[in-house]
């Protein structure tokens, strides 16, 4: 594959529309922390816990799919010179559709009052529309992705990816809430669905727009020729395995080799960066020790070379939050300045005074902010040591820096609604 194209930002979308799916998830990731530290702790941390299935889901479901489908909107057109033109309306129902399955999820595995049965059945009704709406809106487009490099590749195929996560997620949910629909196994589901959202879904997405924006903002070396080989396709490849029941076990095993490989190699990248001062560099280092970190728990559980019920939790710490959330983070630190100093650039006469991305977002705050989640990140890893305690203090810590990343974030709004308006 060559290299990228020109990117194309005159075709970049309304940014009301990306706006409204990004700006809200550090706010919503904050309620996250609030339940840790008061939600119903029975079983907790155990990775079947309430607790703990009710935080992944609204941190994966409420809070990071609306980001990365708003990160499509934007992409498909900057990178990948391909309009998503379905209706305005239809796109903005995304973000509320991911928020309404996560709440009905939360429901049922906390199982207030006896509901958890139709809190599932809605959860699935609402997941049928997801389903339904990803593929309305993004498909059309997907054909017309030209091939260029590994994030084009990205791009292309990866609502499908989406797609197969949700298709399982609610086959189980309709199980669960004795919805009519094909009985297949819970046990093969739960891996289809759990194998392709952290690998064909996260992973190969992180990595997709990660190859053309991490070395963009951050100045790291160009992924090599092998690299765009090789991922996301071998995320994609292992994933299908898990569609063979008797090849799970080898899927996943293959799945974590893969993860491990490639976050070694992005971290190696990382190494060589040129902006080590910016304050997202620190949590994509951390993203890549935390993918590389969980890949070799998952693997040592396998194999009994690690034993005792805090490592699942600490994998999936390691993954979800440093490896997806904290990456996310430092894209939305970068990109909504960026995002607002591009549609003013368009929108104001041509000599208009416009303010640097730096003045829009002051640098010390987000560094001082960015060094706050990764101490956040630390306490949510030390929460097996003492549950009661730890889970309180963990979950007001993240809070506390996911609100603190909304208000630099909603300022930078303000900013550009004040500049439009003079």
């Amino acid at each position: 594959m060559t290299l990228p194209k020109t990117l194309s930002y005159d075709l970049a979308p309304d940014p009301a529309i990306v706006f409204f799916c990004l700006v809200p998830a550090p706010l919503l990731s904050a309620a996250a922390g609030f339940w840790l530290a008061f939600g119903p702790q029975a079983g907790f941390p155990d990775r079947f816990s309430g607790l703990t299935l009710a935080l992944v889901h609204w941190m994966m479901l409420a809070v990071a799919l609306p980001v990365m489908l708003g990160a499509l909107m934007q992409l498909l057109p900057v990178v990948a010179a391909v309009r998503v033109t379905e209706s305005r309306s239809a796109r903005l129902l995304l973000a509320p559709l991911c928020w309404t399955t996560a709440a009905a999820l939360i429901n049922a595995f906390s199982g207030f009052a006896g509901t958890a049965q139709l809190a599932f059945a809605a959860a699935a009704i609402c997941g049928s529309l997801l389903l339904l709406l990803v593929v309305f809106v993004y498909f059309p487009a997907l054909r017309d992705v030209e091939l260029v490099d590994n994030t084009t590749l990205t791009l292309r195929f990866i609502p499908l990816s989406l797609c197969a996560v949700l298709v399982a997620g609610v086959l189980m949910a309709g199980i669960f809430g004795d919805l009519p629909g094909p009985l297949l196994p819970v046990g093969w589901l739960l891996n289809v669905h759990v194998g392709a959202a952290s690998v064909a879904w996260l992973a190969a997405l992180l990595v997709g727009i990660a190859s053309t924006t991490v070395p963009m903002f951050w100045q790291t070396p160009r992924p090599g020729r092998w690299f765009q080989t090789f991922f996301p396709a071998s995320f994609w490849f292992t994933s299908l395995l898990l569609l063979i029941p008797a090849w799970q076990t080898i899927a996943l095993l293959s799945m974590a080799v893969s993860v491990m490989v490639c976050a070694v190699c992005s971290l190696s990248a990382l190494l060589k960066a040129k902006r080590r001062n910016d304050p997202g560099y620190l949590l994509w280092l951390i993203a890549g020790a935390g993918w590389a970190a969980g890949a070799m728990i998952v693997l040592a559980l396998h194999f009994d070379w690690l034993t005792g019920n805090s490592w699942p939790w600490i994998a999936g710490v390691l993954v979800l939050i440093g490896g997806v959330w904290l990456p996310v983070n430092a894209m939305l630190v970068k990109i909504i300045p960026f995002l607002v100093f591009l549609h003013l650039r368009r929108r104001l006469p041509p000599r208009s005074k416009i303010p640097p991305m730096q003045m829009l977002l002051p640098v010390k705050q987000a560094l001082w902010q960015a060094r706050a989640q990764g101490l956040a990140l630390l306490l949510l890893l030390a929460i097996p040591l003492h549950p009661e305690l730890l889970r309180v203090i963990a979950g007001f810590g993240f809070a506390t820096t996911q609100i603190w990343l909304g208000i630099l974030l909603l300022r930078v709004l303000w900013k550009f609604r004040k500049l439009q308006a003079s």
